[in-house]
């Protein structure tokens, strides 16, 4: 009888551990070949994935919605986020949709350290997402309420490209 219940705990242990050997080893694999994700949920996720990018290599980059961001994480974070990033002297170049703007002005601003471009007409963007040299943050609308966080070199580059051509074609705030 010991040793049944013995066998089902060490099976029991045996499965966690399996399941965590994955994930110890993304945690320790920064050269490898796949990327790590994850995947953050709700406003206290959005603020922690907000302040990460903070941790980035500059340049840092953003396709922005203002409208989304002042719901969650909220326009308190957002100042927050802003005076840190201004204080560590981090670069962001942004491009918004015009239709997503809000009351708050935020302009291109030498104080701020931020240059910015606001897509073509109709090229609406409800998604946040700041771009880093490794990473990229994926911020959903309080509709959906998610954060995905994706550290690759490569997709950090490819979606780097694709925000240069979005912002060659932008046209830079007034």
């Amino acid at each position: 009888m010991a040793e049944v219940v013995l066998l089902d705990e060490l099976a029991t242990r045996k499965e966690l551990l399996d399941g965590l050997v994955p994930e110890l080893r993304a945690l320790r694999d920064t050269q490898g070949s796949r990327p790590r994700v994850r995947y953050l949920e709700g406003e206290s996720g959005m603020r922690a994935a907000l302040f990460e990018t903070l941790e980035w290599d500059c340049p840092l980059r953003g396709i922005l919605s203002m409208y989304d961001l002042m719901a969650v994480p909220g326009a308190a974070v957002m100042a927050e986020f802003i005076a840190n990033r201004r204080e560590r002297g981090t670069p962001l170049r942004v491009v918004r949709s015009p239709e997503r703007e809000t009351d708050q002005d935020w302009p291109s601003s030498t104080t701020d350290i931020r240059d910015v471009r606001f897509a073509p007409p109709g090229r609406i963007f409800t998604l946040t997402t700041f771009i880093g040299k490794e990473a990229v943050a994926i911020m959903s609308s309080r509709t959906e309420n998610f954060v995905v966080m994706i550290e690759s070199r490569e997709y950090a580059r490819a979606q780097a490209n694709l925000f240069e051509v979005l912002w060659s074609v932008s046209t830079p705030a007034s």
